[in-house]
């Protein structure tokens, strides 16, 4: 039962990982849009 729980939370946690890069990713490209039109 631990280990199930301990790889629940590393999934949980790499899942928050992976969305943050997505939004610093997203953020990027969208500023670089921008000042390309800029």
């Amino acid at each position: 039962m631990p280990s199930s729980n301990f790889m629940y939370s590393t999934f949980e946690i790499h899942l928050a990982l992976s969305s943050q890069e997505i939004r610093l990713i997203c953020g990027h490209t969208q500023t670089e849009a921008s000042s390309n039109t800029n």
